[in-house]
């Protein structure tokens, strides 16, 4: 019974009744925090040394039982871990449960500060009450202070560094900054120590010292403004083209179709940077929104640039000091220009609008056709706009959309041997559906000039051309609904009719 006396009356006079109520409280405080938070670290501390303390109870009734007397020393010791770790457990309680519901973002080493000073202050408290007389232990070592405070004073520029940056707000974990020339996301910002994480799955850690007393460049943050990050890409183009025009269809090019992780607003624009010795600089300047991928991004506009100035036969700019030395050789460039020949007949013939004329007609249809590379991801051609061109594809793939340019919208896929944008070259009418490109596509693009010529001399052509593409419009009609057959082949004689009025009216042959 007397252990039991011993260890009820020390229980008693050190509180466990309310400790142990903190401890229940710090619990359900951090539930909901993840696993290896900072939250759940600072309770296990707490509770550990809540259990040492419960531990160090138990020693001192069992201490005081057997020498029958009441330990003194031990329960010195004893109320003192009991302290912190009452103070350990009402900080997580007060930070956790209640501060961080009202203020989530509260720095780190706001509760550390608080707590540190709430636990001398308790640990002083606790001393006098317990008899602990600390007034010599304090005047005797003024002098080991002053001596450790010299020795710290690195670390203690880092803890007070650390401090600052937490407490101004001036960088926050998830900031991208860059210090020197490294740059990366701040993933935490410790007392001593702030760790940035780079794009090279690199941790990199700064002494806080280091960040308060040099420049930091936060990148991607203005107040009141959404995190974006204006990237340069910069490209040389050959001085035989006007900046005007490059700017035009580099500019078309990047506004065509919304690019993946760039702003919209700012748009995307084209810049005359320089005249170098050889060549024409510019830049193209967006804002990246995801800085975690800017080489990427900055990929996927060059392939932009290159794909827009091919198709618009601007090719980039040599070096004045490159020099190539090429034998040669007409055998070997006939055999290229007849090769290009016969792949431009063959796409020709996978025209069915095409398929009735002579070999000589379609052999120079085939000098006409211009080679019409397009990046995946850009728009080749859009609803409503007016552009009497046709396109046939030579290989990728491309989307064909109506009433936007969502997925959702899609109403067919073609592929390597299609072709779009009849009725635009042959009528005039405007463009019907919006045509995406799916992957890097090849194609030819046959103009209107080019077939007016074909027309001229061939003025039955556009008696056959309108032939076929009625017969291709009442085989989509007959897919969506059962047509009459006697009323079908009336109503086909009168659009061929009609269409090959429009066709000759276009190309001013009536």
């Amino acid at each position: 019974m007397d252990f039991v006396n011993h260890l009820w009356n020390l229980g008693s006079s050190a509180g466990v009744g309310w400790m142990v109520v903190a401890a229940l409280l710090a619990r359900a405080s951090v539930l909901d925090s993840p696993r290896g938070s900072d939250p759940r670290a600072r309770f296990r501390f707490a509770f550990s040394l809540f259990t040492f303390f419960l531990v160090l109870l138990v020693a001192t009734a069992v201490t005081a039982t057997l020498r029958g007397s009441s330990a003194d020393e031990l329960r010195v010791v004893t109320g003192l871990v009991g302290t912190l770790a009452g103070v350990g457990l009402v900080s997580v309680v007060v930070f956790e449960g209640v501060v961080r519901r009202f203020r989530p973002n509260i720095p780190r080493i706001v509760p550390d500060v608080l707590t540190t000073i709430a636990g001398l202050v308790a640990l002083m408290r606790a001393s006098s009450h317990l008899g602990l007389d600390l007034s010599g232990v304090i005047a005797t070592s003024a002098v080991l202070t002053a001596v450790i405070g010299l020795s710290l004073q690195d670390t203690l520029g880092n803890i007070l560094g650390g401090l600052a940056l937490q407490m101004d707000g001036s960088i926050e974990v998830g900031d991208w900054v860059k210090i020197g020339d490294l740059s990366g996301r701040v993933s935490e910002i410790r007392w001593r120590f702030t760790a940035i994480e780079t794009r090279n799955w690199e941790t990199v850690i700064f002494p806080n010292s280091v960040l308060t007393r040099g420049q930091v460049i936060v990148l991607g943050k203005r107040g009141g403004q959404p995190m974006q990050w204006r990237r340069w890409v910069y490209f040389h183009v050959d001085f035989r083209h006007a900046p005007t025009d490059v700017i035009a269809v580099v500019t078309q090019a990047l506004l065509a179709q919304p690019i993946r992780n760039v702003a919209a607003t700012p748009a995307p624009n084209c810049i005359t940077m320089d005249f170098d010795e050889s060549s024409t600089k510019y830049a193209v300047r967006y804002w990246l929104t995801d800085l975690a991928v800017d080489d990427p991004t900055d990929s996927e506009i060059r392939t932009r640039i290159f794909f827009a100035l091919a198709r618009a036969k601007m090719s980039p700019a040599i070096p004045a000091q490159t020099i190539f030395v090429t034998e040669h050789d007409e055998e070997r460039a006939q055999a290229k220009r007849e090769a290009d020949y016969a792949r431009r007949v063959k796409a020709l013939r996978g025209v069915e609008i095409f398929r009735d004329l002579t070999d000589n007609d379609r052999q120079a249809l085939a000098e006409s056709l211009h080679h019409a590379p397009f990046a995946a991801g850009e728009t080749m051609t859009r609803e409503g706009a007016k552009a009497h061109h046709l396109y046939i594809l030579v290989s990728g793939e491309v989307s064909v959309r109506v009433g936007g340019i969502e997925d959702s919208n899609e109403v067919a896929r073609l592929k390597a041997g299609a072709f779009f944008g009849e009725m635009a070259l042959l009528t005039g009418e405007q463009r019907r559906a919006t045509c995406i490109a799916l992957s890097d596509v090849d194609c030819y693009r046959l103009d209107w000039g080019a077939f007016r010529g074909l027309l001229e001399k061939n003025p039955e052509l556009s008696e056959q051309v309108a032939a076929v593409l009625v017969e291709r419009q009442a085989g989509l009609d007959v897919v969506r609904e059962r047509v009459d057959g006697a009323q079908e082949a009336t109503r086909r004689a009168e659009s061929q009719r009609d269409l090959a009025f429009k066709i000759r009216t276009f190309f001013q042959l009536d």
